[in-house]
């Protein structure tokens, strides 16, 4: 299991925000910063729904950015059309 500091850590370099951690975690804020400030104990079951809520929130950005440059591709694409 990771410490406080290391679960923080894997966070951030997701670049993943407490609130979205709780919200794909299926646990509180208040949970997730308790954890991170060392006010609430880890325990195996909060400890795996926070990994889980990072693993989570970590995808759905790849999703929209996945997303947002198809987006991006099909516009040039009938630009590039609308020019010929």
């Amino acid at each position: 299991m990771l410490n406080k500091q290391e679960l923080m850590n894997y966070r951030l370099l997701r670049g993943v925000s407490q609130r979205e951690v709780a919200k794909f975690g299926g646990i509180s804020n208040g949970l997730v910063s308790g954890i991170e400030s060392g006010n609430r104990n880890i325990t195996e079951e909060n400890h795996r729904a926070y990994v889980n809520g990072v693993n989570l929130a970590y995808e759905a950005h790849k999703q929209k950015a996945r997303e947002e440059k198809a987006k991006e591709a099909r516009k040039a694409q009938r630009a590039q059309k609308a020019e010929s």
